[in-house]
C-alpha cells in the first residue's frame, strides 16, 4: 500500500496550489498509508511545475523501493497496487520495479502504456510521467479497489491527484474507474484524454477487445416451483468450483507479500511468529469463509487476527462473532486464532471522527458513508481486547468481505427487487451493484483501512472470482424464493456448509452499521442517503 500525490500548475502562477500547512497535513495522511518511506520530487516541464509525492508500505521484494521512482531519462512513476498475474520470475522482486521497467520499454517494444496497464490483474492506482510522449498517465483499476481523487481547475490550468483528499474545501472528486487518463503536454494548454478499459465488472464488451471478462449470465430460472424451493438443485461440483476459485483469490492475496507483521518489519526480523494477516470479522458468512480459507496459506507458526468491532455490548456482530470464532477453532484447531474485541464508546467515536476520520471519508459525505467508514476505521485500527489483555494487531494485510453481497444478492433491496420484478429484475440489480461499486464504497474503504498502515485486500473482488460468478445464472447464486437466511447468497452458504461452517451458513445478513450498532449511537431518524453534518469540515 502506498500514498500518492501529484500536482501540475503553470510556473507563472503566483504561488503553489497548496500552502505548506496543507501539504504538511496531507503528508501526514500519506505517511500513515505508507509508513516505510516518504519522498518528494519536483521538476519543470513545458512551463509547468510537476510535483510527485509518494509514500510506501513495503510488502513485496527484499528491499524498499522508494517512490516516486525515476530513471536517467526522467520517466517517473507513482504506483499504489498489487500485480497478481505479473511475469516476475523471482517473488522477491518488487512489482513496482517490474511495472516501471515495462512502462519504460513501451516505445522499444511498440506497445502503449494502455496495453501494459490493462493487462494487470489486481487492485491499483498509478501516476506515470512518460518523458518521450511528454504526457502524464493516471487511473484506477476497472473495479476501483484503490483510492485516487482529483481536483481540476480550467483557468489557469491545474490538476491535482491524491490517494487522500487534502484538508480544505470539499472540491475534490474520486477519479472514475473507467480507464486510463492521459494529460498531454505537447500543447500550450495540456489536454486530458480518456482511453476506456477493455472490460468492466459485468463483462460488457468495450472497444471490441479480446481480453474480456465473462459477461454476466442473464439466463432465466427454468426450475419448477417445487425444485426451486429446494437447495439440492445446486450441483456439488459448482460448490467445489466456488471454493477453489475463492481459495485461489485468497492465496494470491496472502502469499504475494513478505508475510511479516509490523513488529518484525520494524525489528528487521526475517521469521515472523505473530499475525501478519487479519480479517475484518463480523462472524457473518462472508468474513467467516474468508477466515477459514486463509488458514491454508498463512504460515503455520503465525496467528490470524479476527477483528470484531462493536459500539454496544449487545451488538449482534459481537454475538455472531463469538459463535463463528468457536466454530472455526473446532474446524482448524492447529491454528492460533485471535478473536480481537474492539469496543468503541460514543465519546471516542465523536472525538476521532472530528479529529481525523472525516478527512478520510471525503469526497463522500452521506450518513451511510459516515457509519460504515467509522466502523471500518476502528476495526482496521485493530486495538482491542484479546484474552482479557489489551492488544493491537500487528497485521499489515487485512482481508475484507466487500463484494460478496453485490454478487450473491445479499442485500434486503435484492429481495425487494425480486419480489417486484422477478429474476430479470434481480439480475439487472446485480449488474447495477457491480457497475457502481467503485463509486459507492471501494475508494472510501481503501482510504479508511490504509490509514493504519495496513493494506486492504478484497478476495470476493478478484477478477477470476467476478468472472466465475458472472458466468453463472443468478438463480445458481441466490434463490430469493427461499426464506431469509437461506435464499440470499445461497451458493456461498452451501460452500460454507461444505467447509464445516454449519452455524455460520444460516446467519442472516446484517450490514456493519447495524450489526455493530453504530447506527443507533447517532440520530436514528436520519436516512443513509442524507448528507451527514458530522462529516462537515471546519478546519
Amino acid at each position: 500500500m502506498c500514498g500518492i500525490f501529484f500536482s501540475c500548475q503553470q510556473t507563472d502562477q503566483d504561488a503553489d496550489c497548496y500552502s505548506p500547512e496543507v501539504l504538511s497535513k496531507l503528508n501526514n495522511f500519506l505517511k500513515r498509508r505508507g509508513p516505510d518511506a516518504l519522498e518528494e520530487l519536483t521538476f519543470l516541464k513545458h512551463d509547468f511545475m510537476l510535483k510527485f509525492i509518494g509514500s510506501v508500505l513495503h510488502l513485496r521484494g527484499n528491499e524498499i523501493v522508494k517512490q516516486p521512482i525515476t530513471d536517467c531519462n526522467n520517466n517517473t512513476l507513482l504506483w499504489n497496487g498489487e500485480i497478481f498475474n505479473c511475469g516476475i520470475d523471482n517473488e522477491d522482486e518488487s512489482d513496482t520495479l517490474y511495472l516501471f521497467n515495462q512502462l519504460n520499454e513501451c516505445q522499444k517494444l511498440g506497445k502503449s502504456v494502455y496495453e501494459v496497464i490493462s493487462n494487470i490483474r489486481g487492485p491499483f492506482t498509478f501516476v506515470y510521467w512518460n518523458e518521450h510522449e511528454k504526457s502524464i498517465y493516471f487511473g484506477r483499476d476497472f473495479i476501483g479497489r484503490r483510492s485516487l481523487c482529483w481536483k481540476k481547475v480550467a483557468e489557469p490550468f491545474s490538476l491535482s491527484l491524491s490517494s487522500v483528499c487534502p484538508p480544505g474545501l470539499n472540491d475534490w472528486e474520486e477519479v472514475p474507474a473507467s480507464g486510463i487518463f492521459r494529460l498531454d503536454f505537447n500543447e500550450k494548454v495540456p489536454t486530458l484524454q480518456l482511453t476506456e478499459w477493455n472490460r468492466d465488472a459485468v463483462g460488457t464488451i468495450i472497444n471490441n477487445s479480446s481480453a474480456l471478462s465473462s459477461p454476466i449470465n442473464t439466463s432465466l430460472n427454468i426450475l419448477s416451483l417445487e425444485e426451486s424451493q429446494n437447495e439440492i438443485y445446486i450441483e456439488d461440483n459448482l460448490i467445489d468450483d466456488l471454493i477453489q476459485t475463492l481459495s485461489n483469490s485468497i492465496k494470491s492475496r496472502i502469499i504475494k507479500f513478505n508475510q511479516l507483521c509490523q513488529i518484525c518489519v520494524d525489528n528487521a526480523t526475517k521469521i515472523c511468529n505473530h499475525s501478519s494477516v487479519a480479517v475484518l470479522f463480523s462472524g457473518g458468512l462472508d468474513s467467516s469463509v474468508i477466515a477459514l480459507l486463509s488458514d491454508k496459506y498463512v504460515p503455520q507458526q503465525q496467528s490470524i487476527d479476527l477483528i470484531n468491532v462493536a459500539f454496544s455490548s449487545q451488538a449482534q456482530d459481537r454475538l455472531t462473532g463469538f459463535e463463528a470464532f468457536e466454530e472455526i477453532k473446532v474446524i482448524r484447531p492447529e491454528r492460533k486464532w485471535n478473536f480481537v474485541q474492539v469496543d468503541v464508546t460514543l465519546e471516542t467515536l465523536r472525538t476521532l471522527r472530528d479529529e481525523h476520520i472525516k478527512y478520510l471519508v471525503k469526497p463522500l459525505n452521506t450518513v451511510l458513508d459516515d457509519s460504515i467508514a467509522c466502523a471500518v476505521w476502528f476495526a482496521a485500527r485493530g486495538e482491542g481486547i484479546l484474552e482479557s489483555q489489551t492488544y493491537k494487531s500487528p497485521a499489515r494485510i487485512v482481508l475484507l468481505g466487500m463484494g460478496a453481497d453485490e454478487q450473491f444478492a445479499g442485500y434486503s433491496r435484492h429481495r425487494a427487487v425480486f419480489q417486484s420484478k422477478g429474476w430479470n429484475g434481480l439480475t439487472e440489480e446485480i449488474k447495477h451493484e457491480l457497475t457502481r461499486i467503485s463509486k459507492r464504497n471501494l475508494g472510501r474503504d481503501d482510504r479508511i483501512v490504509s490509514d493504519h498502515g495496513r493494506e486492504a485486500r478484497f478476495p470476493y473482488l478478484d477478477e477470476n472470482v467476478i468472472n466465475f460468478l458472472n458466468s453463472l445464472p443468478t438463480w445458481k447464486k441466490a434463490n430469493l424464493k427461499l426464506e431469509r437466511g437461506k435464499g440470499e447468497k445461497l451458493l456461498l452458504r452451501l460452500a460454507a456448509k461444505k467447509l464445516g461452517l454449519i452455524k455460520v451458513s444460516g446467519y442472516w445478513k446484517r450490514a456493519i452499521q447495524f450489526g455493530s450498532r453504530i447506527a443507533r449511537l447517532e440520530n436514528c431518524k436520519e436516512k443513509g442517503s442524507d448528507q451527514c453534518a458530522r462529516l462537515t469540515e471546519y478546519t
